[in-house]
């Protein structure tokens, strides 16, 4: 997944809030799977899952569902987290901490992310997170919150450097009543 086809997604998403289509947090999420979906119809080895159980400890806990999983082959590329307060401000601490475990556990395939159809039993091979995962915060949130600004983020959140580097923050900021909001696509 290259960075201008998230970048052309969350555009999209980030218009159609401003549309007034967007009216909760699943909402967000399908736009953009949506999106997603149709800036990377080309690639044929690219597959988006939404919520699968992702259990990031040897011990088989905790269990975390990612909001979107993006995958290509048995590598996931992209791990996206959702928040939508677009009246207050999204609180985006437990998934920082989730990515940062997530660091802690790369490249082993442990993670079942793909189902059979005809079951719905899980399928193998596993999956694995990799050097090169990026992890992902979209967030519609107000202009003066931590969560709507990337070097906020890495200052108020301590970033792990194994983080920092791989981090993206979609956000859309809401600047207050009767003004435009600002979309953004940002890494470090």
């Amino acid at each position: 997944m290259k960075l201008s086809q998230l970048n052309k997604a969350w555009n999209e998403v980030g218009e159609d809030y401003c549309k007034g289509l967007i009216n909760l947090e699943h909402c967000l999420q399908a736009a953009f799977y949506k999106s997603l979906r149709e800036s990377l119809s080309e690639a044929q080895d690219i597959r988006i899952y939404v919520e699968p159980v992702i259990e990031y400890y040897d011990k088989g806990s905790p269990r975390y569902r990612p909001d979107i999983v993006v995958c290509e082959d048995k590598h996931i590329t992209a791990i996206i987290e959702f928040k939508f307060a677009p009246n207050w401000y999204p609180d985006i601490g437990s998934d920082i901490k989730k990515f940062e475990a997530l660091v802690e556990d790369e490249d082993q395939e442990k993670y079942y992310v793909e189902r059979y159809p005809d079951t719905g039993k899980w399928k193998e091979p596993k999956y694995f997170t990799s050097s090169s995962t990026k992890y992902i915060i979209a967030v519609i949130g107000q202009e003066v919150s931590q969560a709507t600004d990337i070097n906020s983020i890495i200052k108020f959140f301590n970033l792990k450097e194994s983080v920092k580097k791989r981090f993206y923050l979609l956000a859309v900021k809401m600047h207050g009543e009767n003004q435009e909001p600002e979309i953004l696509v940002e890494s470090i």
